[in-house]
């Protein structure tokens, strides 16, 4: 079990340095979809 543990923390740190890599362009996409939609925040 403590190896699968292990294994499980290694590919979530693999997921979080890929969204922190892609998080930029994640968030201009999710703007972009917000403000087609006529969506604004005051």
């Amino acid at each position: 079990m403590a190896n699968d543990n292990r294994y499980e923390a290694v590919c979530l740190g693999d997921v979080l340095a890929f969204q922190k890599r892609n998080n930029r362009s994640l968030l201009n996409a999710s703007q972009e979809s917000q403000e087609t939609k006529g969506v604004k925040n005051a």
